[in-house]
């Protein structure tokens, strides 16, 4: 029988799985991207973040793969506990730098591969290829350019219900939703700002009246509740209980970061981090696990290497293998060539 856990100890759990595969310093931003991040995440932790990130990615990486060859690629895991480490870092890495845009990840994802399709790449992008420095020009210009149009509503479709009205306690989340619901009604025509803040008062009821006075003024109010009729007939979904939430960030704190040194549960996040790192350190016998996985690697090939130094091998057998294979099968020489012709097609094109 499976044994059952609560919410903390899974929390905890996820976080010792992730230290296996990142370095500690993968961590020290974390508390900017919990502040950065789309506000459809903003209520989930890191690895969470991660997991959403990497179905967004595996679903456009399948769907193309099953359109170009005809059949599912082999070995995707549903979950990222089951990628291999290089990987499972790749996605890490790539879902932060979408957190640092504040973007939708399946809309970073999508752009990426429009680009793979339209730059007609054999592959599609792996999880290495993710966060590349020499896409985020391409990304940065084409995401700007969506959410200037509007793609990025967090609450154009089913939301947290954290974020309604009727459950507000005044936890980052919110206030930050109310700061991008301003920020959207200061940026609206005068014609168009009692539309939206009917949407967000009366319709979707992610800010109060009080609230709105407060913030908008009555007579704008007044003209929002006059809209359309004023409230309609949907319920909110309200809590039995609602309390301030823990930051995405919590469990993460970083010594000498802004944040965290103004964080109000800065205690209980030192607390669950000392946990977390006694859980590691039990369980893998080092803090930093990717930098022992990576010595113990080349201690291993420096023994290999000294091995091969007293057989009088120059290479392995592996090594020896690929390379009279490459040297001769007709496949690589083809796609050297269609590479070749592919680059120099780009090139031709470039000078015209």
């Amino acid at each position: 029988m499976a044994k059952k856990v609560g919410p903390d100890a899974l929390a905890t759990e996820k976080m010792v799985q992730a230290r296996e595969w990142l370095t500690p310093g993968d961590f020290g931003e974390e508390p900017d991207f919990a502040r950065s991040a789309h506000l459809t995440y903003r209520y989930m932790s890191a690895y969470d973040r991660t997991q959403s990130f990497y179905e967004a990615y595996r679903k456009h990486y399948v769907h193309r793969f099953l359109r170009r060859k005809g059949r599912e690629p082999q070995g995707f895991p549903s979950r990222i506990n089951g990628l291999e480490a290089g990987d499972f870092a790749s996605i890490w890495r790539a879902r932060q730098r979408a957190d640092a845009m504040g973007v939708p990840y399946e809309r970073f994802v999508i752009e990426l591969m429009l680009d793979a399709d339209a730059n007609g790449t054999r592959q599609l992008p792996r999880p290495n290829q993710l966060c590349s420095d020499s896409k985020l020009p391409m990304l940065l210009e084409r995401l700007e350019e969506k959410r200037a149009e509007g793609f990025f509503d967090p609450f154009a479709k089913d939301f947290d219900p954290r974020f309604y009205a009727a459950n507000f306690v005044g936890d980052q989340q919110q206030l930050d939703a109310l700061a991008w619901i301003e920020e959207q009604i200061a940026k609206a025509g005068r014609a168009r700002k009692p539309v939206l803040l009917s949407r967000f008062m009366c319709v979707e009821q992610l800010i109060s009246e009080a609230e709105a006075t407060r913030r908008f003024g009555q007579e704008l109010v007044d003209e929002a509740k006059s809209h359309r009729g004023g409230y309609t007939s949907r319920t909110p979904v309200v809590l039995d209980a609602p309390g301030p939430s823990d930051p995405a960030c919590f469990g993460m704190r970083t010594e000498g970061h802004a944040i965290c040194s103004q964080c109000p549960v800065a205690q209980r996040c030192t607390e669950l981090r000392t946990k977390v790192e006694e859980g590691v350190q039990e369980r893998f016998g080092v803090l930093d696990v990717p930098k022992e996985r990576k010595r113990i690697a080349a201690r291993d090939r420096k023994r290999r290497q000294r091995e091969r130094e007293r057989s009088g091998a120059a290479m392995t057998d592996q090594e020896l293998h690929r390379v009279l294979k490459e040297a001769a099968d007709p496949k690589v020489i083809q796609r050297r060539e269609r590479d070749k012709q592919r680059r120099d097609g780009k090139k031709r094109k470039s000078q015209e």
